[in-house]
């Protein structure tokens, strides 16, 4: 998984990387993001998960990766599916007999977002949502290992030069059955919208 991450990470770097030498380059048309913010989009994100409250003292932090893919119905408003898989050590100092070593969260989300343009090419961004929690093996074995969760997120989003390509931070929160704490993720993105 490790090695799963580091792809990741080097191709989000080099479209970062693009975009930006992009902004170098001499622009000599005008471009709007907000007419390119419209339509059918994809992504990847990447970060940390957190556990908090008492769920900390039995799971450490991990990292984070995830998918997502969504539809911009009008330059304020879209509908987002995201998937995200995080790997997880349990604290070494936990004597747990319900807990394992090491898991994986899987997270399916469905949500609503919204934006709005600050400037030109920057946009504020708010999603509200539900999905589906599961580890594998079962992070706690006395309940069960899918758990229902709601979700809300914020973020900012800059459209780059090149067109229909956007780099962001999409932190969130989640309530997620079953557990004492919130769930945070703090994570940024890529995307690209078609």
């Amino acid at each position: 998984m490790k090695r799963i991450f580091q792809i990741v990470f080097s191709i989000s770097f080099i479209f970062c990387a693009l975009s930006f030498w992009n902004l170098s380059a001499e622009d000599t048309s005008v471009f709007h993001p907000a007419a390119v913010r419209k339509g059918f989009y994809t992504g990847m994100t990447t970060g940390r998960l957190f556990f908090t409250g008492n769920d900390r003292l039995l799971y450490k932090d991990g990292w984070v990766i995830g998918f997502k893919l969504g539809y911009d119905i009008w330059k304020y408003l879209g509908l987002e599916t995201d998937f995200k898989l995080s790997g997880q050590p349990s604290t070494e100092g936990s004597i747990v007999a319900n807990v394992p070593k090491s898991f994986f969260v899987y997270q399916y989300i469905a949500q609503l977002k919204g934006g709005y343009p600050i400037t030109q090419r920057l946009y504020a961004e708010a999603g509200i949502g539900g999905g589906l929690f599961i580890g594998s093996p079962n992070m706690n074995r006395t309940v069960s290992a899918t758990r229902s969760m709601f979700y809300a997120e914020m973020g900012l989003e800059y459209f780059m030069r090149t067109r229909g390509i956007s780099i962001g931070l999409d932190p969130s929160i989640a309530g997620v059955a079953n557990l004492q704490g919130a769930v945070i993720q703090t994570t940024g993105f890529v995307r690209y919208t078609f």
